[in-house]
């Protein structure tokens, strides 16, 4: 992370669950990472990851979710639904609503959608976001926005996270399109190699206080700093298992509060590693 002219970080970050399998978060932090917006498509790798990124002292700014447009609620309605749950219930305060894909472009058997209706989707899901107490914004880069909207500024009112992969990578404040005059973030980069795979990174024009922490969620995150600590101890700092979230959720034991969590959050799941609830886990 670096202060530089007209920017408040120029590593933020923004993971997916195709970040989990390399993820790393006291490995971001040593790479100078100190705040992420993560996606909502798999809730438990998300739920993870925030656990880990606030364990290591990275904020998580935000959330995001893509409507994908097109005849079809659940796709339109799954990921945005998601990341209201997990924001309201992680005290996370902003919504980024991912303008960018059509339902049929991920195999859905539905004929692509319009401006018109793209139009009403997301703005559906950001008043949905908003009438949850939740901050919303948009993500959605130009080239997108101009044929897949149009030409109307009705959302220049919203926080914009928009995509511009320059050449140099500098950063671009002013978007240029759909009524804004400047963004909240520019994401530069898709490829920043940290930490075992190349990363979404990006410039944050503008501090943003978009986490809240509540005392119970702090108890959990001291005991669960205080479990990672011990088993690094007893693995001598090395082993993966001490770094692998399925594992610190269950391993030697977990405090009630986290277990409240994830049960709340997933009812039925099991974890990337197999395991689940009422497994045994003996560290040697």
């Amino acid at each position: 992370m670096s202060d530089g002219p007209g920017y408040v970080d120029d590593l933020l970050l923004d993971l997916s669950h195709y970040d989990l399998a390399t993820f790393d978060a006291p490995c971001l932090y040593a790479k100078g990472v100190r705040r992420v917006i993560l996606g909502t498509y798999s809730r438990n790798a998300t739920i993870q990851m925030i656990v880990g990124c606030r364990a290591a002292g990275i904020q998580v700014v935000g959330l995001y979710g893509l409507p994908y447009f097109g005849n079809n609620d659940y796709y339109v309605n799954r990921d945005i639904d998601a990341a209201i749950a997990i924001a309201k219930q992680y005290g996370i305060g902003t919504v980024w609503v991912d303008a960018e894909i059509d339902a049929w472009q991920i195999g859905v058997d539905v004929p692509p959608s319009n401006p018109s209706q793209r139009t009403a989707q997301l703005q559906g899901q950001l008043d949905k976001v908003t009438n949850a107490g939740l901050r919303a914004g948009i993500y959605t880069a130009k080239w997108w926005w101009s044929s897949g909207i149009g030409n109307g500024f009705e959302f220049a009112k919203y926080p914009l996270w928009h995509a511009i992969y320059t050449g140099n990578g500098s950063p671009v404040p002013n978007p240029g399109f759909g009524g804004w005059t400047s963004a909240e973030i520019h994401q530069y980069t898709s490829t920043r190699e940290l930490c075992g795979r190349g990363r979404d990174a990006n410039y944050l024009f503008t501090e943003v206080d978009a986490e809240s922490i509540e005392e119970d969620d702090m108890a959990a995150i001291e005991e669960l700093e205080k479990r990672i600590a011990e088993l690094e101890r007893r693995t001598g700092g090395t082993d993966e298992r001490a770094r692998n979230a399925d594992l610190l959720l269950y391993a030697d034991g977990l405090n009630d509060a986290l277990t409240e969590h994830l049960e709340e959050a997933d009812a039925e799941g099991d974890f990337a590693t197999g395991l689940k609830r009422g497994d045994t886990v003996v560290l040697k």
